[in-house]
């Protein structure tokens, strides 16, 4: 069920993403066992004293329903910094789940996207300014993350024909949200598609790329 850690600082407080593929109510659900997961050592310091310090909740928002989780937290008695443990089911910076965003990038952006504002307000439950910041968020950071994810599958993938620069992959957004789906199949085959932005979300945290949307 957790496949990977992967973190960020930010002031006095480390954000540690645990891949997790279901709902949030299955989530919820399995808290009490994620809850035990320690990490193994500090991302900051590498220490290994690391002792619990209780959760926060916050919501997960899908289309006719909002979710109340669990966030689990630990402390680093090292160097003091606090550690939270953040399902890869949400966004840190959105309170929709990240299926729903995922749902609006591929239908707004997507290659051959026909999907009208209109359409998917009505298939997330999202307003229309969401939506806009949203996709507007997501093609302002997708150069920095394509050429990231690029990267990565020139090596693992060195004939792959989206790597070609002169090739006909659409633009940037698109091509991102395509590489998007051959490095989740790459990282775990047996992802399907429609998780492959919370794969590329998990791995591009790890890798330091920075924010996603």
């Amino acid at each position: 069920m957790v496949s990977y850690w992967h973190s960020t600082a930010h002031a006095r407080i480390i954000v540690i993403t645990i891949e997790f593929l279901g709902t949030a109510e299955e989530y919820q659900e399995a808290y009490a066992e994620l809850a035990t997961q320690r990490p193994a050592q500090c991302p900051n310091c590498t220490g290994t004293n690391i002792n619990g310090h209780g959760s926060y909740e916050r919501w997960v928002v899908y289309v006719e329903r909002d979710v109340l989780i669990e966030v689990r937290r630990w402390r680093c008695k090292i160097c003091g910094k606090t550690i939270s443990m953040l399902p890869s089911l949400v966004h840190r910076h959105r309170h929709y789940a990240l299926m729903m965003i995922e749902m609006a990038l591929r239908g707004r952006l997507g290659e051959g996207a026909m999907t009208t504002w209109r359409m998917l307000m009505l298939k997330t439950g999202a307003s229309l300014r969401s939506l806009r910041r949203w996709c507007a968020a997501f093609v302002l950071n997708a150069l920095r993350w394509l050429s990231a994810v690029l990267t990565v599958l020139a090596v693992a993938m060195p004939s792959l024909l989206l790597l070609d620069a002169y090739g006909q992959a659409g633009n940037v957004a698109q091509r991102l949200l395509a590489s998007s789906i051959t490095l989740a199949g790459w990282l775990d085959a047996d992802h399907p598609a429609d998780t492959a932005l919370r794969v590329m979300w998990c791995w591009g945290w790890n890798a330091g790329v920075g924010r996603l949307l």
